[in-house]
């Protein structure tokens, strides 16, 4: 039966077959590059500890994640794009990402190892791919042949199928996978003195006591900013006739230029500072170090946080935000900013002990798990907890 005369001629494959296959290919090339070069720059970290690859590396990086964009996009355009070989690429490096984030906070140690195994783990995944768009073809570019591709160019049943995975199954596992890791990441650093739940950020203060002297000890994690009742209620259920030892590293010889505020931070989220709120009555002991005790690279580091706090980015402070992070800088403000002052601390507590049988230690959440396990070593056992909402998620 011949054609009507005014029926639309057929949509040329040919053009559209070439140029997904083109940006497929360089799409798998962009993939092996990135991991290959993540593996390279890790590997020469822990043998030499070298990064000259490093800026290389955020290069080819980020054309690898605009170029799995773009096939993520594509794959929803036309059905040409075969989704059981593109879709796991695309969406590996998502997987990665909330994967990775618990492992680095958990194993901060071991940060390097686990970018060059995820590396390793990029190149092989991205290698398995090109073998068996390859397999039982002679190898050739492009590297995606056109028997592999699909039978149409566009399908309104594929645009709609895409969009739904993407809106109602993608979008939301996504948030809820972050919003639980996060939760879960928090609540385990924190041993549980933090706790993120529907009803807000809470806090959870704990007693101790000590039976051989009497001694109580009771520690109430803090934050810099929340809301003005969490602090009010902690003022209204400390005893007036406890010493508290309280927080706050000293600046004597003058370190920083600017000292820290939150309270533009505190403004826009509709919170309080805390040393605006939080002023107990009970008599009150400095028991933090002074900045000139910290070691020289968290200082620059203080300084540079300070800089780009107090300015914002700019033409002159962007340079150093794009350096690649020094070696050990991580350990660096561990030790400084929380081991040593939790050390210092116990130092003050224990000849407090001496004269003071009621202490009160009101200080960050982070430093709850190392305070309560140097004071579990010196006797003393938990007998007793209550929990404030720090920061609530609703009126």
């Amino acid at each position: 039966m011949e054609k009507p005369p005014n029926s639309p001629p057929p949509l040329p494959l040919q053009p559209a077959v070439g140029a997904v296959q083109v940006i497929l290919s360089l799409a798998l090339v962009l993939f092996l590059a990135d991991g290959l070069l993540c593996l390279a720059d890790e590997s020469l970290k822990l043998v030499f500890q070298a990064s000259w690859l490093t800026p290389v590396r955020g290069l080819v990086g980020l054309a690898a994640f605009f170029g799995g964009l773009s096939v993520y996009a594509l794959s929803g355009l036309t059905p040409l794009v075969p989704k059981r070989y593109f879709l796991p690429l695309t969406l590996l490096p998502f997987a990665v990402a909330l994967c990775q984030f618990p492992l680095l906070v958990i194993y901060y140690r071991k940060s390097q190892e686990i970018a060059w195994g995820i590396s390793l783990a990029q190149i092989l995944f991205t290698l398995c791919v090109i073998f068996r768009l390859q397999r039982h073809d002679q190898f050739h570019w492009p590297l995606v042949p056109s028997h592999k591709l699909g039978k149409k160019v566009f399908s309104v049943w594929n645009l709609c199928g895409f969009i739904g995975f993407t809106l109602f199954l993608l979008v939301p596992a996504g948030i809820a996978i972050a919003v639980s890791s996060t939760c879960w990441v928090i609540s385990h650093v924190s041993e549980g003195f933090v706790s993120v739940r529907p009803a807000g950020v809470v806090m959870q203060a704990r007693t101790y006591h000590r039976e051989s002297d009497g001694a109580t000890i009771r520690l109430v994690p803090m934050s810099h900013i929340a809301d003005g009742s969490f602090y009010t209620q902690l003022v209204n259920s400390l005893p007036e006739d406890a010493l508290i030892l309280a927080e706050g590293v000293s600046d004597r010889k003058n370190e920083l230029k600017s000292k820290i505020s939150y309270s533009q931070m505190a403004t826009n989220l509709g919170l309080a500072e805390q040393h605006s709120v939080f002023k107990p009555k009970a008599k009150s002991l400095p028991a933090d170090v002074d900045l000139s005790e910290l070691s020289p690279p968290t200082l620059t580091y203080l300084r540079e946080i300070m800089t780009l706090h107090s300015k914002g980015i700019t033409a002159e402070n962007l340079p150093a935000l794009l350096e690649s992070t020094p070696p050990h800088l991580v350990e660096s403000l561990l030790e400084d900013i929380l081991y040593s002052r939790n050390r210092h601390l116990l130092q003050v507590l224990e000849t407090q002990l001496a004269s003071s049988k009621n202490i009160i230690i009101p200080w960050g959440a982070a430093h709850m798990p190392g305070i309560s396990a140097g004071i579990r070593k010196i006797g003393f056992v938990q007998v007793g907890s209550e929990e404030h909402i720090a920061i609530p998620f609703s009126p």
